[in-house]
């Protein structure tokens, strides 16, 4: 039995490359809760299948035994009564309530019974739950099954809690975005601390003066690729500068003619290159799906 729910352990619908790899990050973040994990793990021994959708409109259908779930759809929470948004809940906390509906041992009775706050006893029963697991998430508490959606999410971990005064002044909004920690290294992996070992004297010694030409080239070599793969100049303008300073014929002349005439037009550009800003996108809120 999976200690470490991932998406491989479902049957997965209608996912593209990223919306599998959103559902592992939800449920990556979900199973800080054990809560979760204890949901998690009844739909696994129920065979529940998750279908990605893009419209917002999450939902369990008990006859297709199916989960609906769009993984870049947020839900802004309103209080039971006057007031203003608590916040977001992740669009992960959404797959987790419908997994309080797929795992529901009543959920038909559930279903049948009228409640003025949560619509039937089926939603209240869902937003315990989710409450419990949002609680040790960090995540704004639901207190009704009125909320709106928040489509186009990039992350299916994001959630933001609002802090108010006496007066209703907004305080702070704390947006949190989940990180999953780096992985811990082996044991039995090999170390890549250094260690001292003694020369082999069936090696001839390197010769001085070719060590050091080999050093300065194989530093020039590393800031062409540093200038490559970031665009910043401070190590080429140090190697530049050693070059520069080189007049004793240790840097090997083809370096020196690379440096120089083909990689300071491309320092140049760089330098004067402008700065672009950053893009932001605007987002509008549509009303969330009956189920969560």
């Amino acid at each position: 039995m999976p200690t470490n729910y991932t998406a491989s352990d479902f049957t997965v619908q209608n996912a593209t490359p990223e919306d599998t790899k959103q559902l592992n990050h939800a449920l990556a973040y979900l199973q800080q809760s054990p809560d979760a994990q204890e949901i998690l793990k009844g739909m696994h021994e129920k065979g529940v299948k998750i279908s990605i959708i893009h419209d917002g409109n999450d939902r369990f259908n008990s006859t297709q035994n199916t989960i609906y779930w769009d993984p870049n759809s947020a839900l802004t929470v309103r209080p039971n009564g006057p007031g203003q948004s608590t916040g977001t809940q992740s669009p992960a906390l959404g797959l987790i309530h419908e997994g309080a509906h797929a795992t529901d041992p009543d959920l038909a009775k559930h279903s049948r019974e009228h409640n003025a706050q949560y619509d039937n006893n089926a939603e209240k029963y869902a937003v315990d739950k989710e409450n419990k697991i949002g609680a040790t998430l960090g995540e704004p508490k639901r207190e009704n099954h009125g909320a709106l959606a928040l489509p186009n999410v990039a992350d299916s971990t994001t959630h933001t809690l609002n802090t108010y005064d006496k007066d209703g002044k907004l305080l702070k909004a704390e947006t949190s975005t989940y990180s999953a920690p780096e992985p811990k290294r082996d044991s039995a992996q090999p170390s890549t601390s250094t260690s001292t070992t003694q020369p082999d004297p069936t090696t001839p010694a390197k010769d001085s003066k070719r060590t050091a030409v080999d050093d300065k080239f194989d530093s020039l070599m590393s800031s062409f690729k540093d200038f490559k793969e970031t665009g910043s100049t401070a190590s080429l303008d140090k190697a530049m500068k050693s070059i520069g300073d080189n007049g004793s014929g240790m840097m090997p002349a083809a370096a020196a003619a690379v440096a120089s005439k083909e990689q300071q037009p491309q320092l140049e550009t760089a330098r004067q290159a402008p700065q672009q800003p950053a893009q932001v996108a605007q987002v509008a809120e549509q009303p969330k799906g009956r189920s969560r």
